[in-house]
């Protein structure tokens, strides 16, 4: 395809960029642009429905809502609530792979409370969330995302 279509078929619109060398600028056919500058975690496309073709997504939204302190933006965030249930059908390897980079990013903290507030913790690692709850868990920022 083309580099469009390349563009269109990425997870967010702040990964959907490209450099072209020869012109020296950055191409954007998804506002990614913007994102980036405003500090938000957008999807390309419907965000339930991107969400659902691959449930990594929502765990690969926080890992760069985390790492880069940016917000997911509303409708992707609400879609990842509602979604959060569907991370338990993919395959382990795959979540594990994604957790991995989460957590080694430096911003771990922060990834298990949005991964704690989107209800994908819930599903991810029920036994380790019971144990972390009768705890008393973490307070919370009171903000939402």
């Amino acid at each position: 395809g083309t580099v469009e279509d390349d563009a269109r078929r990425r997870d967010f619109t702040i990964n959907g960029l490209f450099y072209d060398l020869e012109a020296g600028a950055i191409i954007d056919f998804v506002e990614g642009i913007d994102d980036l500058e405003n500090g938000v975690i957008r999807t390309i496309g419907d965000a339930k429905t991107r969400f659902l073709e691959d449930p990594v997504r929502m765990v690969r939204a926080v890992k760069f809502a985390a790492r880069l302190d940016f917000k997911v933006e509303a409708g992707a965030w609400n879609a990842m609530v509602e979604s959060a249930p569907a991370i338990a059908r993919c395959p382990t390897a795959r979540v594990l792979e994604e957790l991995y980079k989460l957590l080694r990013g430096g911003s771990g903290r922060d990834s298990f409370e949005l991964l704690h507030r989107s209800g994908l913790l819930r599903h991810l690692w029920p036994d380790y969330l019971a144990m972390f709850e009768a705890q008393g868990g973490l307070a919370l920022q009171s903000t939402t995302q």
